[in-house]
């Protein structure tokens, strides 16, 4: 465990800053964040960023000690570390060093040179220490997840599997292989041919082999990847087309997926080149090169003896793990909010009694672009309205969609905030490239695919057959259409019914002609709808 320390209230972390260092046996990092009190719990916002690759596990020689040349690279990084953090107080930092700092003989003498230059303590965790903080960071970012999740964290040094249910780690283990030890061993010359690839391979599937049914035993319903080697895998499968049937939706390729499919692809790919300096992957970066074949084993081989068939990536858990363990060393003091709006007209439709993080992400993402309260209300209440006559797909998660719906509802306008023309253009950029933890980036694009699609012709936007919300865009452009007065004037019961061609909606003729405005946008939202091959009907009664 981090040693819990005494910690002391200043005029420093009055502003809400923490800091927390990686020190890992491939890169240093270093992360700002601003805790943000929400009304489930807190947030780390990042607002700084640093990472060194020294790559230190590579500094290691035959007797486990560091090199003075690895030492000396190590030591300049965490001067600049130290150098940013001069303001702060030893309660707002913590600074853990993982695996190269667990084997290598000299470690102490670095440890005490480092702190010097960094100005505060630096704890060597164990190998489960960092599981435990991997996990926790984990379960605060990556996508919602209802039941046990998988994390899988592939270091420079080491390899940490944690099985845990909500923020509880319940299984963890910590593996001696990693993308740079591996790498060293199995791909020093940068040669990668079938053989030395499959002995990297077999040598991590016997490490993986003796804790595989521990894990198997236990289950998960959902797997993540955590780490910097995931994080490349996905964005190289992602980049470069490995990754099979894109995803249909009218925004940018959405990445951090991988699966076996696209493992195999980017492992032929490393194959086809004999050679790390020969390859050339769109989105490779120079640092990340020579890890690359040690790290990919790896991965597959867990994929092959776990099981997995599909992971998620999400960012550096143990930076997000270290900062929720010292905020609650600092008990910062309870900080609670009112019931936002979001959750609040969620409980009142009645739909879900469990309300997750993601809506207050969202609610303090609206109100950074003064979202207008009483518009989302309305269009919110109608679209779910909508949605509720319309059939259930099968597969179709309805809870999920009908959160998006709502999250969609709110975040439509904020691209007024830019500027009125192709607002929804600017709306959709925005959520796109916002930090939203607990989102997976599918569900991200998705969100930003329906505030895109809400308003304006539908024939410019670069939607596919196969997009998978239609309905949802329906629902929402209609509210969008009879809110659009922005009155809680009363509106007649309008009836919406889908079919595989497309669309009708009936409404009463007598309140339509004394509502030539909406009548309009209906007849023009049809004629949008037809552009497009869809049948959009409307019937008078």
């Amino acid at each position: 465990m981090i040693p819990s320390r005494k910690t002391v209230q200043s005029p420093e972390n009055l502003n809400g800053l923490y800091a927390s260092i990686d020190l890992g046996s491939n890169s240093f990092r270093m992360m700002i964040a601003k805790v943000n009190y929400l009304a489930t719990g807190i947030q780390f916002q990042t607002i700084d960023t640093l990472r060194d690759t020294v790559r230190l596990a590579g500094g290691l020689n035959q007797d486990n000690e560091l090199s003075e040349e690895s030492t000396t690279k190590a030591l300049a990084a965490i001067l600049r570390f130290g150098d940013r953090l001069r303001s702060f107080s030893p309660n707002q930092v913590v600074a853990v060093a993982t695996n190269t700092f667990r084997v290598a003989r000299n470690a102490k003498k670095f440890i005490d040179e480092a702190e010097k230059l960094l100005g505060f303590p630096i704890d060597v965790i164990s190998g489960n220490e960092e599981a435990r903080l991997i996990y926790i960071g984990a379960s605060y970012i990556a996508p919602m997840c209802v039941g046990k999740r998988l994390v899988f964290d592939i270091g420079g040094g080491s390899t940490e599997i944690i099985i845990g249910d909500g923020h509880e780690p319940k299984l963890l283990e910590s593996l001696p292989i990693g993308c740079v030890s591996f790498s060293q061993r199995f791909f020093s010359e940068g040669i990668i041919d079938e053989e030395n690839f499959k002995a990297a391979q077999n040598a991590a599937l016997k490490e993986i082999k003796a804790i595989a049914p521990f894990y198997r035993k236990m289950g998960w319903e959902q797997a993540i990847g955590s780490s910097g080697t995931a994080r490349a895998i996905a964005e190289l499968i992602a980049l470069n087309g490995l990754s099979g049937e894109p995803h249909n939706l009218p925004v940018e390729e959405t990445g951090g997926i991988i699966t076996r499919h696209g493992l195999e692809l980017l492992k032929k790919n490393l194959l086809e080149t004999k050679h790390i300096e020969r390859l050339s992957l769109l989105g490779l970066k120079a640092d990340r090169k020579p890890v690359l074949p040690g790290g990919l084993a790896i991965m597959i081989a867990a994929f092959e003896e776990l099981g997995i068939e599909h992971m998620e990536i999400t960012e550096a858990a143990l930076l997000f793990g270290s900062l929720h363990h010292l905020h609650n060393q600092s008990k910062h003091g309870a900080n609670t909010k009112k019931k936002g709006i979001l959750k609040t007209l969620f409980n009142a439709i009645g739909k879900q009694e469990n309300i997750d993080t993601r809506y207050d992400l969202i609610e303090q993402l609206g109100k950074r672009f003064n979202v207008d309260e009483a518009q989302f209300k309305r269009v919110s209440q109608m679209a779910d309205f909508f949605l509720d006559q319309l059939p259930t797909f099968k597969k179709e998660d309805r809870k999920n969609n009908r959160k998006l719906l709502t999250w969609a509802s709110f975040l439509n306008e904020i691209g007024l905030a830019v500027s009125r023309a192709d607002y929804q253009k600017h709306s959709a950029y925005i959520i796109s490239n916002a930090d939203l933890p607990g989102f997976s980036r599918l569900d991200q694009a998705r969100l930003a695919g329906l505030v895109l699609g809400h308003n304006g012709k539908l024939n410019k936007l670069p939607i596919s057959p196969g997009y998978i919300d239609w309905h949802l865009l329906f629902c929402l452009r209609l509210a969008h259409v009879v809110s659009r007065k922005r009155e809680n004037s009363a509106l007649p019961l309008i009836k919406v019914e889908q079919n595989p061609k497309g669309f009708k909606l009936k409404i009463s003729k007598a309140w339509l002609e004394k509502n030539p405005f909406i009548q309009f946008g209906l007849n023009k939202e049809a004629s949008d709808w037809k552009k497009i091959e869809w049948k959009y009907e409307i019937e008078l009664f």
